[in-house]
């Protein structure tokens, strides 16, 4: 047996996990259940069971029935959904409005931040001698670009080059 089941991340998808067998009579839709996500283990809920894997690769196992009574029924279950599509939000997130707090895990998505250039319409802001060489490879990147990245392989390299300043002693 298999289960789709819902994290209260910022993730439009839901993740399929294999339900242990000692588990397989317990679990239902709804059930809240804990499971490996990345580097922890997080309590999701149960959105659908199916008996035949719907992809190739390996699935990970469920670690563990977190309440014995499903939380959520088909009904409200529609209603996350309704949310998730009308608010074009996140399922996960939806279902964490729906649900009352004590459900919720404190789990955070790792935040990144990407830069990217759209226009050349900023030109006449750039002033500086290592702005515009950073402009100037940003330019050439069509996609978003990871800012660390940026930071790793245009500025410091730049302030590498420049002579080390030194500050007087008060």
């Amino acid at each position: 047996m298999f289960a789709d089941i819902s994290f209260p991340i910022s993730s439009f998808q839901v993740f399929s996990y294999k339900i242990p067998s000692e588990l397989s009579a317990k679990i239902l839709i709804g059930s809240t259940v804990n499971a490996p996500l990345g580097k922890r283990n997080v309590n999701g809920i149960v959105v659908n069971c199916y008996s035949e894997k719907k992809f190739r690769g390996t699935t990970k196992e469920i670690n563990s029935l977190v309440n014995e009574k499903p939380i959520l029924d088909e009904k409200l279950w529609k209603l996350i959904n309704w949310l998730s599509s009308y608010y074009n939000t996140p399922i996960g997130l939806a279902a964490k409005v729906a649900l009352p707090s004590e459900l919720n895990t404190t789990y955070e998505p790792k935040k990144q931040t990407y830069v990217k250039i759209g226009s050349t319409n900023y030109e006449s802001n750039i002033s500086g001698e290592v702005q515009k060489k950073i402009y100037n490879q940003l330019i050439q990147i069509h996609i978003p670009y990871l800012f660390r990245k940026v930071i790793k392989k245009f500025i410091l390299p730049m302030i590498k080059k420049k002579r080390r300043i030194k500050f007087a002693n008060p």
